[in-house]
């Protein structure tokens, strides 16, 4: 039984503790330059270049006569729709 769990918290089978490393200062500190990093960019994006990462239509003026092309049916109406062309209910 003791075969079994011999190396159950150690699977690299590391007998001593100087051959391993702490989580906390280390992977802490990566996680936490990485989130920083991420912070920057995106904040670089967001007040320096907003219009980047935007969408060309959202400066397209609008005609309020006009649907625009990107609303059409969905397929849950269609088969509604089509009752109506037929003419039958």
């Amino acid at each position: 039984m003791y075969s079994r769990f011999d190396y159950a918290s150690n699977p690299l089978g590391v007998s001593g503790n100087s051959d391993r490393l702490a989580f906390a200062p280390f992977f802490l500190f990566k996680d936490l330059v990485t989130i920083f990093i991420f912070i920057w960019v995106l904040s670089i994006f967001v007040f320096f270049m907003p219009n980047s990462l935007g969408d060309s239509e959202n400066y397209v003026i609008a005609n309020p006569m006009q649907t625009p092309a990107a609303i059409v049916p969905e397929w849950y109406n269609k088969c509604h729709l089509i009752s109506l062309y037929a003419g039958s209910f």
